[in-house]
């Protein structure tokens, strides 16, 4: 039974709750229990995709992105047992801000026991004079498990909005229990005598990729390993795309998190693969 109401304006939440009896080794059939959103928000989660025990939820704009003052917030929880992924059907546009307006986005992720949450989205764009401030919290469980995605592009290159955006500050925190295991804050805007389009040279794409949980640990052993490797003597190096990776670590808990440049978009989805 899903519990459908209307949230505050620019609300959004969903929760996922498995009600078959598992092993911990194991995901249930992810039901949704709770469904709510709020203009400018909608959130579609179809009843049939790829793995019937992973529901996709798919959040969407309407007008197609964020305006100025636009304040928005989603809330996703995994419950125990349950997979989710939060995708997007196109790129987050965030459209210019006039009179020093602010755009808004909060996204809050709840984790519960031996529970999956993969936050897949397409990248976030801003228009030339956009004034955006993104934060994600995330609340995880010891035995919880997250892939977190989190990446943006310049603007919009083909009209040579190279980064023109007027300010661009996101914030990242991950808490497993009472502990922050990761917290990070990136702040980009134009500084007297430096401008973003010259110090960010030919890099349209950067973004950060985390990837934490016990069940994660095989595919965090192969990203660490395949990156962390130092290039051979006399090999070029390629800078299309840079990708450096950390470990993070948490008791028995364990994982790596990713950063990386790339010159377009193809490059990164060319590197993912």
């Amino acid at each position: 039974m899903v519990a459908m109401s209307t949230a505050r304006h620019g609300h959004a939440t969903v929760v996922l709750e498995c009600h078959d009896h598992c092993k911990e080794s194991e995901y249930g059939a992810a039901e949704v229990v709770t469904l709510k959103h709020s203009y400018p928000l909608k959130v579609l989660v179809p009843e049939h995709t790829g793995n019937p025990k992973c529901k996709w939820i798919f959040p969407i704009v309407f007008g197609g992105g964020l305006v100025g003052g636009d304040n928005v917030e989603i809330t996703v929880e995994t419950r125990p047992n349950t997979c989710g992924l939060l995708t997007s059907q196109e790129s987050t546009k965030v459209y210019h801000c006039e009179d020093d307006l602010l755009t808004t986005q909060k996204l809050n992720y709840i984790v519960g026991d031996n529970s999956l949450l993969c936050v897949l989205p397409d990248y976030c764009v801003c228009y030339k004079d956009a004034n955006f401030l993104q934060t994600q919290n995330v609340q995880m469980s010891e035995s919880g498990n997250i892939i977190l995605l989190d990446w943006m592009t310049c603007g919009r290159s083909a009209l040579q909005e190279q980064w023109l955006f007027k300010s661009y500050k996101n914030c990242v925190q991950i808490d497993v229990g009472s502990d922050t295991v990761y917290k990070d804050s990136i702040h980009l805007h134009d500084v007297p005598g430096l401008k973003m389009k010259s110090s960010m040279k030919n890099y349209q794409v950067m973004g950060t990729c985390i990837i934490l949980g016990k069940r994660l640990k095989e595919l965090s052993n192969s990203l660490c390993k395949r990156y962390s490797q130092p290039g051979k003597y006399g090999e070029s190096i390629k800078t299309d795309v840079i990708c450096t990776v950390s470990t993070l670590q948490r008791g028995g808990m364990s994982g790596v998190y990713l950063r990386f440049l790339a010159i377009n978009t193809a490059q990164v989805i060319t590197q993912k693969k």
